[in-house]
């Protein structure tokens, strides 16, 4: 409340009360200290509040003012505007009060004064500030004798306000997947504001972080005045927003993780309130999340054996490593220590689909892959001997063993083993001759092929087989057998397809007869006998044989004249000589 000077005086001023319809009289020469003050009753101001003002107008005197304008006129922002006047040392309110914008003439005598109290809404919308000036009108005829503001005929006071604040913007940001690597993670970043006016062009930005490769976002709006920029959108988030009084703005983002990402990653998104706009704190407009990125992956490994187990041979094992993601993995760690039965191991391997592993090497296996991308694929083939005394079944184990840091997607696939019956060794072995190495077209062939079983075990059910050249003709077989061997005796016309028993010591004889072609050719004969399904042969370098035979022309010499006549000289002297030799045999006689 305002004060002035020690005490009230009232004061009796002929005239100053007017008769309805009576222009007032300023006594001429008349002059005195005129004022107005005006002040905010409801200091901090903000938007959506009620707001409240006091005016004070009054004389200092000594003389009487007759006529004095008292205005103010509320700024826009100020809504439902109500006010009441009262009054003090012999002043007198013309009305006790009213609403909107304040214009009335008063009478101020000297120590008179006049009290208005203003009251009203700051609207919702209002920004910065709002300024508020109330005006006394010096009257003609009366001097003020302390012109406060400068201005002629007039005195006025002036109340700014700035907002304590026009709203409170905040942001968060939540992490709402697993952050794995080679995935995809999600983001949640919610705009609010708790105050009672619309921040118009909000500036929310969120810079992609190193471990991620890009990202997409969805937005939505809540209450009236918020809205998004776009209901979608990818790349960095750098998007200008409004958000209504009460409402919120909420972006959700996917990012695509780096596949081989690794340990942890900050992301931040900040807000900028637009210019004008008094945001009442400041330390909730950046949010930061802290995530640990996870390697989070299948790895799965796979074997088989790709040939058969018998004693003496060469094992195959195929070993197949694959990462179904979706993280890429450093450092996996393959294994495979072979059964104590093998010897001579190496091994191999080939990469495929962003992997890679060591190309070779000798011994178990156990080889430590650089990485292994999603969908990377390693090929390892082993290859060992089985020593000849091996017997019954041989097991064997491959493993894939990750990083600690990787977790595993998929448990259980890390280990693949293979259980092979070892088949009973025989070693058979067949030969093959021709009768001769050298032919004439059209001679009759010979070809003699023997089988014979070694051990360990009796071969039962072999296969023993030749398919003859088709330049051969008239082609028939026998067979004989020894030493408790079976097979068909014949004579059998065609190709040789038969099965046989061979005990340990058995032997086959098998004789072929053909007639070479009449055209001169080399042609080559292939037989072989095969293993059984049940028993193995331990060496099948001796399994078969060829032969080579050419069959030529013969030579018929073409003899000229001169060479006719040598020949019948030669046989004049040819017959001369056999003459002598008879001749002499009768004399010794």
């Amino acid at each position: 409340m305002f004060s002035r000077g020690a005490g009230a005086r009232c004061v009796l001023v002929l005239g100053l009360f007017l008769a309805p319809g009576q222009a007032p009289a300023q006594d001429s020469g008349a002059s005195g200290d005129l004022y107005i003050r005006k002040v905010t009753d409801s200091a901090p101001v903000s938007p959506g509040d009620p707001v409240a003002y006091e005016i004070a107008a009054g004389n200092a005197g000594p003389g009487d003012a007759v006529g004095v304008v008292v205005s103010d006129n509320l700024p826009a922002e100020v809504t439902g505007v109500t006010w009441a006047c009262s009054s003090s040392g012999g002043a007198t309110c013309p009305n006790s009060g009213g609403t909107g914008d304040i214009a009335e003439t008063v009478g101020l005598p000297a120590g008179g004064r006049l009290m208005y109290t203003v009251n009203g809404t700051v609207d919702a919308g209002a920004v910065g500030s709002i300024s508020n000036t109330a005006r006394l009108d010096v009257p003609a005829g009366f001097t003020d004798t302390n012109d406060a503001d400068g201005v002629a005929g007039s005195e006025s006071d002036t109340s700014t306000d700035r907002f304590s604040a026009d709203g409170d913007l905040s942001v968060t940001k939540e992490t709402i997947t697993t952050i794995n690597a080679g995935d995809r993670a999600g983001y949640a970043i919610l705009v609010t504001n708790s105050g009672s006016t619309d921040a118009v062009g909000v500036t929310v930005t969120d810079i992609l972080a190193d471990a991620f490769d890009s990202d997409i976002w969805g937005c939505t709006a809540a209450g009236a005045g918020s809205a998004c920029p776009a209901a979608t959108g990818s790349g960095d988030l750098n998007e200008t927003i409004d958000v209504g009084a009460g409402g919120a703005v909420e972006f959700v983002i996917s990012v695509a993780v780096k596949e081989f990402a690794t340990g942890s990653v900050a992301n931040t998104v900040t807000i900028t309130p637009p210019a004008g706009f008094t945001d009442a704190t400041t330390g909730n407009n950046a949010a930061t999340t802290h995530d640990d990125i996870r390697t989070w992956s299948d790895l799965a490994i796979t074997k088989r054996t790709t040939g058969r187990v018998v004693p003496g041979r060469t094992v195959h094992y195929e070993i197949v490593v694959t990462n179904n993601g979706p993280s890429g993995v450093t450092g996996a760690r393959i294994q495979d220590d072979l059964a104590p039965v093998f010897s001579n191991v190496a091994w191999s391997c080939s990469a495929s689909g962003g992997a890679e592993c060591t190309a070779s090497g000798t011994g178990d296996l156990d080889d430590t892959a650089p990485f292994i991308a999603a969908g990377g694929k390693l090929t390892y083939e082993i290859e060992a001997d089985l020593n000849l005394e091996a017997l019954g079944t041989v097991d064997n184990t491959a493993s894939i063993v990750a990083p600690p840091e990787v977790v595993e997607r998929v448990p259980g696939d890390e280990t693949a083993q293979v259980s092979d019956a070892i088949l009973p060794p025989a070693d058979v072995e067949l030969t093959m001759q021709s009768d001769s190495q050298s032919y004439f077209v059209g001679d009759p062939i010979q070809y003699t092929i023997t089988v014979t079983n070694t051990g360990p075990n009796a071969m039962t059910g072999a296969a023993v087989q030749d398919d003859f050249p088709g330049e051969l003709s008239d082609v028939s077989w026998t067979c004989s057998a020894e030493g408790g061997a079976a097979c068909t005796a014949g004579p059998v016309g065609g190709d040789i397809d038969d099965t046989v028993d061979l005990p340990v010591g058995g032997r086959l004889t098998y004789r072929v007869t053909a007639t070479l072609p009449d055209d001169p050719m080399t042609l080559t004969n292939f037989a072989r006998v095969g293993e059984t399904a049940t028993v193995g042969d331990p060496d099948l370098s001796d399994n078969f044989a060829q032969v080579s035979v050419t069959a030529k022309v013969p030579f018929i010499p073409t003899l000229t004249g001169a060479g006719l006549a040598l020949l019948a000289g030669l046989a004049a002297l040819l017959g001369l000589v056999l003459t002598r030799r008879e001749a002499s045999g009768v004399r010794d006689a």
